[in-house]
């Protein structure tokens, strides 16, 4: 297999895998594979299988890389052992000389690499849940986050390697940064209300009360009834402006705005689409889409513009089969072919219903005249008929 072409590691990974296939205790990641047992015979056994496999098939091994009755063997970034897996030592160094992430890129990296050891981390989720709210929350600027603390801590006890991820909201939201995103929110909600308006309205919603408490406080184990929408979403949530709730990029709209942001949304009297796009741009509250649907469809000068519907093809006319050849005829021009000559670019087609016999004439041009003239034609050879379809 030649080095070089992208499909050759998973041409590779197929070939090797489909030789193995039906043999149990060995799986392969590429030319890595690892045959195992649960006691001495076992793994001898299932590795005599294995090299007769490979043998069959002509697939030779370098004696140097193998090796046999090993206690551990690191396999896909785990060191596999009697005592199950563990995170390989180099894989956690690799993580710990990581330089500390700085913007939302270098974060979202950083959450990639650590992904693969979160089931070693107890609580890992809450851990990094600030590491992934602070990526919703600059996922369209470019503002620095000042710092984010993360600590990965190493441990030999029974030889099993602990990773620690701490957060800091402190940190990691700075003032600096809190006012940035402020100042995204407000300009893009300039549209439809004022940062004073959304602040005093949401104050006095109860409902993004609620929420608010519950975003700054932490989420009760039994949601309130009312509150469901909103801790499916908790994680998305977070507060500016001392008292708006935001949602990712966008601000949440207290009820008694919501109507005011449809009227402003649909200036210009757009489509549904349309108005779905332009509030997603900026604002959130349940249900918007819903609302969106009803609001354009409630619209009378959008109903009266809209367009006729599609015109309903007839039924099909049945016509009763002609008794005799010649009865009943239909006759149509076909054409221009290009490719004809000039003489004969348009086909006079007479086609009997009866014995569905068609009779062509070639033609210069669509002229009725013309037309009407080799349309006879046939009438001379078969003779008279009764009716005709055009």
């Amino acid at each position: 297999m030649p080095y070089g072409l992208s499909s050759s590691p998973s041409a590779f990974q197929k070939i090797l895998s489909s030789i193995l296939q039906g043999l149990k205790g060995a799986p392969n990641m590429m030319d890595d594979i690892v045959v195992h047992g649960k006691d001495q015979i076992e793994p001898d056994q299932r590795l005599e299988r294995v090299l007769t496999k490979l043998s069959h098939y002509n697939v030779t091994l370098n004696a140097d890389k193998c090796k046999f009755l090993a206690d551990e063997v690191d396999f896909l970034g785990f060191r596999v052992s009697a005592q199950g897996f563990q995170p390989t030592t180099s894989n956690v160094q690799a993580i710990l000389d990581l330089k500390e992430p700085m913007n939302r890129t270098e974060l979202t990296s950083f959450l990639g690499t650590t992904n693969i050891y979160l089931k070693f981390v107890p609580n890992y989720t809450d851990k990094a849940g600030l590491c992934v709210q602070a990526t919703n929350l600059f996922a369209s600027t470019d503002g620095q986050i000042d710092s984010i603390s993360t600590t990965l801590m190493y441990s030999t006890h029974l030889g099993r390697i602990i990773l620690s991820l701490i957060c800091s909201a402190e940190e990691m939201l700075s003032a600096a940064a809190e006012l940035h995103v402020m100042s995204v929110l407000c300009a893009s909600l300039g549209k439809f209300v004022t940062p004073e308006e959304l602040k005093h309205t949401s104050t006095e919603d109860t409902v993004l009360t609620q929420v608010r408490d519950f975003v700054t406080n932490g989420w009760p184990n039994e949601t309130p009834n009312g509150l469901e929408v909103y801790a499916k979403i908790k994680d998305e949530l977070f507060i500016f402006n001392s008292a708006c709730v935001g949602r990712g990029e966008r601000a949440i709209i207290p009820e008694s705005l919501q109507q005011r942001v449809l009227y402003m949304a649909h200036n210009g009297h757009p489509g549904i689409v349309r108005m779905k796009q332009k509030c997603r741009e900026s604002v959130w509250w349940p249900g918007i889409d819903r609302q969106i649907e009803k609001f354009v469809k409630d619209c009378e000068a959008c109903v009266l513009s809209e367009k006729p519907m599609k015109p309903v093809a007839a039924p099909a006319q049945f016509i009763q089969w002609p008794e005799e050849p010649w009865q009943q005829l239909q006759i149509d021009i076909f054409g221009e072919v290009q490719i004809a000559p000039r003489d004969k670019r348009f086909l006079v087609v007479v086609h009997d219903m009866h014995s569905k016999w068609p009779e062509i004439a070639a033609t210069r041009n669509s002229d009725f005249e013309d037309n009407h003239r080799r349309s006879h034609q046939p009438f001379h050879q078969m003779g008279p008929f009764r009716h005709h379809h055009i």
